[in-house]
């Protein structure tokens, strides 16, 4: 079973978002340099300064769970 969790999301929560994982993976990672952090957090959270805009803020992307019945 799958589970929907979110599809599109506005620019300013994708932001949120990805301050929030960039924190998280600075205090994780203490040791890394920027660019290493960047590879880290854009693993699980698209950035919002690229030239096109992250999928869940154009309603190309969800985010789905697989449920275990």
């Amino acid at each position: 079973t799958f589970g929907l969790v979110e599809a599109w999301r506005p620019l300013a929560r994708q932001q949120r978002i990805y301050d929030f994982m960039w924190k998280s993976a600075a205090e994780a990672f203490p040791h890394r340099d920027h660019a290493a952090l960047r590879r880290t957090v854009c693993r699980w959270v698209a950035p919002t300064n690229q030239l096109a805009p992250p999928g869940h803020c154009t309603g190309g992307a969800v985010d789905v769970w697989l449920y275990k019945d």
